[in-house]
């Protein structure tokens, strides 16, 4: 089954508390946050240029999915008439808002739930997530990739990153509720938060993306410290897809 979302909403809001810069992009702190936000703006140039490849121009709204501290809604508002950045950690978008120097131009929300319910169908023309997917079970990996391309226009762009199936997942996903419940229990007393990591097939992917009325215009190689993955471009889903 892997961590439970009530579990997961817990260690990031203890990570958004204690530790927010290092639990977003590991060994950066406070004082590291010009560089913190230049990296967020290179990242954000080099997703423009896989854009252009596909043949999609900036416009209109765009979701920063898992926005942390805004390290990439910011640089994305100056591409984009408005930047939504939504985060499941109350502590990190109080923090992402306190930083944010985009003004209107980028807000924050937080989303408590493993959906994005907040949200209207077809409200965003860009849809863009990276290093966060891997950090949920991948029943809510999956679950929250079909929301992305419910609130997507169809005229409008999913890029969302996944890491491959990392060792151990299976175990993890497998095991029973009552033996993971103790070991988590002791863990967290000894340790803090937990970051997990878990990844997805490619063909669970590209299933689920078919199954959204959607296809993969481009993907290309985008690794997690340590942990192989891709980065998907995908279309917006087909009117009228359930």
């Amino acid at each position: 089954m892997g961590v439970r979302f009530s579990e997961l909403k817990s260690n990031w809001e203890e990570f958004g508390t204690s530790q927010p810069f290092s639990a977003v992009l590991t060994d950066f702190e406070e004082t590291d946050k010009d560089e913190f936000f230049a990296l967020g703006r290179k990242e954000v140039q080099d997703l423009l240029g896989l854009l252009q490849q596909v043949g999609w121009e900036p416009r209109g709204h765009a979701l920063d999915f898992g926005s942390g501290l805004g390290r990439l809604s910011q640089a994305l508002s100056a591409h984009f008439e408005s930047v939504l950045g939504v985060d499941v950690a109350q502590s990190m978008v109080d923090k992402a808002t306190r930083l944010n120097t985009s003004g209107d131009r980028c807000r924050f929300m937080v989303n408590t739930r493993p959906d994005l319910s907040i949200l209207p169908t077809e409200s965003v023309d860009l849809v863009y997530t990276n290093l966060v997917l891997q950090h949920m079970a991948p029943r809510y990996e999956a679950a929250y990739i079909r929301e992305f391309f419910r609130v997507v226009k169809p005229s409008g762009i999913v890029a969302f990153q996944v890491c491959d199936p990392v060792r151990g997942q299976m175990i993890k996903a497998n095991a029973p509720e009552w033996l993971l419940r103790p070991y988590r229990r002791l863990r967290g007393k000894a340790q803090g938060p937990a970051m997990q990591m878990y990844g997805m097939s490619r063909d669970r992917i590209e299933r689920v993306v078919t199954s959204a009325g959607s296809s993969v215009l481009l993907q290309t190689q985008m690794d997690s410290p340590g942990y192989p993955g891709r980065l998907y471009l995908c279309s917006g889903a087909a009117p009228g897809t359930p």
